[in-house]
């Protein structure tokens, strides 16, 4: 069953799946996550906005490798797992078409992130400040061409677009207006750490809120 959960990114794609299209595997269907309704089933949602949803799927069959829902337009949306592990994803549109996910790393950085733990320099009315400037940071997709960072509280000097990111890695650096490193990165337990180079270091972990 949980092979499903996770967040996947858009690798392979056949019939009407096109830049552009509908769907399309650059920006609206480029990213699905799947997460847990707490063995009630799944809650599917594609990132950037595409694919009719989001979806809670509470009809799931246990230990079935597909399940579908239904788009705004009565349409069949099929999910499955393939032996290689992937998610296949059948769009039953007028015009259909499959998109093939596998699961991503690079996608691991995207949500909102709340501070759980800090180090350094980092203090209640300090800079940076967990409770309050640097407490909520949201990581959104630029349409594959990198992230869109915001410190929700307006802190970290931000917001920031990144659009210069490795695919796949596990980190990356902004310049904050005086011209100081922050750094993201993600954890091996998922968390994201933001290291703040400032004249006073400090580092902050987010967990996902």
């Amino acid at each position: 069953t949980i092979s499903f959960l996770g967040k996947w990114a858009a690798v392979e794609w056949s019939g009407s799946a096109q830049k552009n299209g509908d769907p399309d595997p650059y920006n609206d269907e480029k990213y699905v996550e799947v997460t847990s309704l707490g063995g009630e089933g799944f809650h599917v949602d594609f990132l950037n906005g595409g694919g009719g949803g989001p979806y809670d799927v509470t009809s799931f069959v246990e230990d079935s490798t597909s399940f579908t829902v239904k788009s705004p337009d009565n349409e069949d949306i099929t999910f499955g797992i393939r032996e290689d592990g992937r998610l296949s994803v059948a769009f039953g549109y007028s015009d259909p078409a499959t998109i093939i996910y596998a699961e991503s790393d690079t996608i691991s950085f995207l949500g909102k992130w709340a501070a759980v733990e800090w180090s350094g320099s980092a203090q209640k009315n300090g800079d940076p400040d967990p409770y309050n400037d640097e407490k909520y940071v949201e990581v959104t997709s630029l349409g594959g061409e990198g992230f869109h960072v915001d410190f929700l509280n307006g802190g970290g000097g931000g917001p920031y677009d990144v659009t210069s990111f490795v695919e796949d890695s596990t980190s990356f650096t902004v310049k904050s207006p005086d011209n100081e490193d922050i750094t993201f990165g993600i954890r091996e337990d998922g968390r994201l750490s933001v290291a703040f180079g400032y004249s006073d270091p400090a580092t902050i972990i987010y967990a996902e809120s």
